[in-house]
């Protein structure tokens, strides 16, 4: 709750003095500064161990985005994997809440609830003890809803909370608000080329340091990594999302795409990585962007006859590679398992089937 809502949550002078330091410290940080360097400026109101900044769309859950700060892959990719139901449930106060407001889990996540959150567990396994959720601001965006932005606070296993930490964080909030926008959080979304993947919910990202340890992810990466972990070769159920960051950097370096196949429905994954440095994209390190596309192969259709139909099913899964990514051709008979002369005799049956002449018919008309 806010200040002006709590009314007895006062400040006295040593705090206001506090919340002066506090605010000055913020002001300072420079666009492109560090993330971790927000969630050491608050240190003094909340002494955190660990801590997560998310970005909520409720009209998009796909597009859900948590950036990680000191926090333990494990313990990351639990919370990314949190089922919908109990995400929505956990996620609750965000919504509900207004800017500056503070809730700590041992109030909020209680009973059956706290017993089925598996992220729980694995903060204790990390020895991290009692978080607190803090909602840093809220924005409308055309078309698209409102946005929430929120941090969770964790604590060293055994320590609190601060009772205090409520009324300090909720009159920090104008300088925490103006600081997070300012340095640009999550990572992707302070990028003007790349915020477009965060909006657009049918692709899937993961963003990692330069030695592989993930950053930030949207939760349609996730849900795209649990499906085609068998095609990728995943047979654990730990960790799941870090073995396919380890295979997609050995698989996808050198801008090759990685494609895995799927069925029920019939489709591709298409995994490609960049490397991102950060003179040239304002970021406080280099980074590697993992984006993963699904291709849907179609079904038998309602309407007009797709051009597909005149294809047998591997000729349909050849020219949707050929028409939907950019891979080489060399690139793609590598995925496939068959020669380059191979893909190109397939690519002449297939413009022949269709009537048409090259690659760029192809996209065309599928397109």
């Amino acid at each position: 709750m806010t200040q002006a809502r709590q009314g007895t949550l006062r400040l006295d002078p040593g705090e206001s003095r506090l919340i002066e330091h506090v605010a000055r410290e913020l002001s300072l940080l420079p666009s492109g500064a560090q993330p971790a360097a927000l969630f050491d400026a608050i240190r003094p109101c909340v002494p955190l161990a660990a801590g997560l900044f998310s970005i909520i769309r409720p009209r998009a859950p796909d597009a859900f985005v948590s950036h990680a700060v000191a926090l333990p892959q494990d313990v990351f990719e639990s919370w990314m994997a949190t089922s919908p139901e109990q995400l929505a449930r956990t996620l609750a106060p965000v919504i509900s809440s207004g800017p500056g407001d503070l809730w700590r889990d041992s109030e909020t996540l209680t009973g059956a609830q706290r017993e089925q959150l598996d992220v729980l567990r694995k903060l204790d396994d990390a020895g991290l003890g009692e978080g607190a959720g803090y909602k840093v601001l809220e924005r409308a965006l055309p078309g698209q809803g409102v946005e929430h932005f929120m941090m969770a606070l964790l604590m060293e296993r055994g320590d609190a909370v601060p009772l205090r930490s409520r009324a300090l964080l909720a009159a920090l909030n104008p300088a925490l608000h103006a600081a997070a926008l300012r340095i640009g959080l999550p990572l992707v979304a302070r990028v003007p080329m790349l915020a477009q993947i965060v909006d657009e919910q049918s692709l899937g990202y993961v963003c990692l340091t330069t030695t592989g340890s993930v950053l930030e992810a949207n939760r349609r990466a996730h849900a795209l990594v649990v499906r085609y972990r068998d095609a990728a070769g995943i047979t654990g159920r730990a960790r799941v999302l870090g073995d396919f960051v380890a295979r997609a950097l050995e698989t996808a370096r050198g801008q090759h795409d990685w494609l895995l196949p799927a069925t029920n429905p019939s489709s591709i994954l298409v995994v490609n990585a960049h490397r991102l440095a950060k003179e040239t994209h304002s970021l406080p390190d280099d980074v590697i962007l993992l984006q993963l596309k699904e291709i849907l192969l179609p079904a038998a259709p309602s309407g007009p006859p797709s051009p597909l139909l005149l294809l047998t099913e591997r000729q349909q899964e050849i020219a949707l590679l050929l028409a939907r990514t950019g891979s080489s051709y060399k690139q793609i008979a590598a995925q496939l398992g068959i020669s380059e002369s191979t893909l190109r005799k397939h690519g002449e049956n297939i413009y022949r089937a269709l009537g048409i002449h090259s690659r760029a018919e192809l996209s065309a008309l599928l397109r």
